[in-house]
């Protein structure tokens, strides 16, 4: 049977209870995500919520738990990523009230922004990042881009409030 629906005969779909239907090609998909990953970098930087939100008991949810596997890479993207802005000490940990170990600094890879406590909390407590900054990791296949200069200013603009 060839794959040219032209070349059917008439009443081919229904005396085989089948029908004609279009696929994404892998590559168009990926055309797409790779468009997506363009476009995150192109805009101004949005800021990570250190959590996705809490559970009655205060612990941060987790409402898709990442692979043992994935633990490394996301870990080393969260703490390569440029330092934008920081402040001399550490601040408390909210999960374990007393010890002073948070660090002060905000972190950029051009499309998001996220702060010191985020890549500490995974490490320290098992907390992965809020669902957002997961994916757009994910998507970006772990890789760490440039962050130019400019592109550092726009995100230090955005936390600072200039």
């Amino acid at each position: 049977m060839s794959l040219d629906r032209t070349q059917w005969p008439e009443d081919f779909e229904d005396e085989y209870y089948c029908e004609w239907v279009e696929l994404d090609s892998d590559l168009h998909r990926k055309a797409d995500i790779r468009d997506e990953r363009r476009k995150a970098f192109t805009e101004a930087p949005r800021v990570a919520p250190v959590v996705d939100g809490y559970d009655e008991d205060g612990r941060p949810l987790d409402r898709r738990p990442l692979m043992n596997k994935l633990h490394h890479p996301m870990l080393s993207y969260l703490e390569s990523a440029p330092v934008i802005w920081s402040e001399p000490g550490f601040g408390e940990d909210e999960f374990a009230p007393g010890e002073f170990d948070v660090p002060l600094n905000y972190r950029t890879d051009g499309a998001w922004i996220w702060a010191g406590a985020v890549p500490h909390y995974f490490r320290k407590h098992g907390f992965p990042p809020a669902r957002y900054l997961k994916r757009h990791i994910i998507d970006n296949e772990f890789h760490l881009a440039e962050v130019d200069e400019g592109t550092r200013q726009r995100a230090l603009a955005v936390v600072t409030g200039q």
